[in-house]
């Protein structure tokens, strides 16, 4: 059976370029909006345990998990294993929260 890393990370919604204008209802002005467009960006420390966790995964084929907590999927699945904080990553009853190394990551699935 193959093992299984499971890993939290969150997307951030982040403003983008200028505001956006939506259409007025039925031609009056008071029922237009100026929304803020926003991008999903991941934080650096979270991109780079991807990569990690990626790279380990191709070479031991390992099975991956990834939950987004900025989704209500993610966040019942973060609420329901005990996590708190993002990144988090999840090989059985063993965690590593924050950033991880190469080494630290092979020594959890030990």
């Amino acid at each position: 059976m193959r093992k299984v890393i499971e890993v939290f990370v969150v997307n951030e919604d982040v403003p983008s370029s200028g505001p956006a204008y939506s259409e007025a209802v039925s031609g009056h002005p008071c029922t237009g909006a100026v929304t803020c467009r926003t991008e999903q960006i991941m934080p650096e420390v979270d991109r780079q345990l991807l990569k990690i966790v990626s790279e380990m995964a191709d070479e031991k084929e390992l099975t991956v998990k990834l939950y987004d907590v900025a989704t209500w999927m993610g966040k019942l699945n973060a609420l329901l294993k005990g996590v708190k904080k993002t990144p988090t990553v999840i090989v059985g009853d063993k965690r590593i929260v924050g950033s991880v190394t190469k080494n630290e990551l092979e020594n959890l699935l030990k």
